[in-house]
C-alpha cells in the first residue's frame, strides 16, 4: 500500500529497484490560501535578500513552513474575528511557532540599520561638497 500523499511511478523504475514515489503538491497553486503562501514567501525572500534562500534547502523549507503557518494562523484569526468557533489555544500556538521561525530566519525586530561610510567614501562626499561650494 502507498501512502495518500505518494503516487507510484512504474514506468521509471528500473527492474532490479522498488518503484520510484513522487510527492504529490501539498497544495492547489491556484488556492487563496497558496497564494498568501507564495507571497509570505517572496517576502522573505526580499527581507533576506543578502541569503539565497531558493539555494538553501533548509532555509527555503524553514520560510515555507513559516509562510504555510502564518497563513493558517490569519485565517484563524480572523475566523475568531468573525465570532466563529475556534480552538484559540491552538492559535496561540500557531502564532508563537510562526514567531519563533521569524526568530530563526532572522525576520523579528527591526530590520538592521545600513552599515556606517566608510572612510573612503566620506572623504569622496567631502571632495564633492567642496567642488559644488567652488564656483
Amino acid at each position: 500500500m502507498t501512502p495518500e500523499s505518494a503516487v507510484l511511478i512504474g514506468s521509471q523504475s528500473s527492474a532490479d529497484s522498488a518503484p520510484v514515489r513522487r510527492r504529490i503538491a501539498r497544495v492547489d497553486g491556484r488556492s487563496k490560501a497558496a497564494r498568501r503562501v507564495k507571497e509570505l514567501v517572496a517576502d522573505y525572500e526580499r527581507r533576506l535578500g543578502r541569503i539565497d534562500i531558493r539555494g538553501t534547502p533548509t532555509i527555503y523549507a524553514t520560510a515555507l513552513r513559516l509562510a504555510e503557518i502564518e497563513t493558517i494562523a490569519e485565517g484563524q484569526r480572523a475566523a475568531a474575528l468573525r465570532h466563529e468557533p475556534v480552538d484559540l489555544v491552538g492559535l496561540i500556538r500557531l502564532e508563537n511557532a510562526a514567531r519563533r521561525l521569524k526568530i530563526d530566519l532572522g525576520l523579528e525586530g527591526c530590520p538592521e540599520p545600513p552599515p556606517p561610510p566608510t572612510l573612503q567614501e566620506l572623504e569622496r562626499q567631502h571632495r564633492q561638497k567642496q567642488q559644488e561650494a567652488t564656483p
